[in-house]
């Protein structure tokens, strides 16, 4: 069963630069070299978790800011978050 938004607490590694490119961001994991692309919307994600917001304020900070369908908008959060603790850019708390 997946868990919730308010349980799936999450912080940005701190083995983990970011840089803003225009809209997007660049992400490079120090320990393992790896470098990752995010589009606007991950790239917004990442600030907000950054700024230690929970998955839920995250949620609400993006239903604001986009027009998208809120069941959506839940499971990409939630699917993006579970690949970004895959690739060990984000640590659970």
């Amino acid at each position: 069963m997946a868990k919730s938004n308010d349980e799936q607490r999450v912080a940005c590694n701190p083995d983990v630069l970011a840089k803003a490119v225009g809209s997007e961001t660049v992400l490079v994991n120090l320990r393992t070299n790896r470098i990752y692309e995010l589009n606007r919307t991950a790239a917004r994600l990442w600030t907000l978790l950054d700024e230690r917001s929970t998955p839920a304020e995250v949620e609400e900070a993006l239903a604001r800011e986009f027009s998208v369908d809120r069941e959506a908008l839940r499971l990409e959060i939630e699917a993006l978050i579970e690949e970004l603790l895959d690739e060990q850019l984000l640590v659970r708390r």
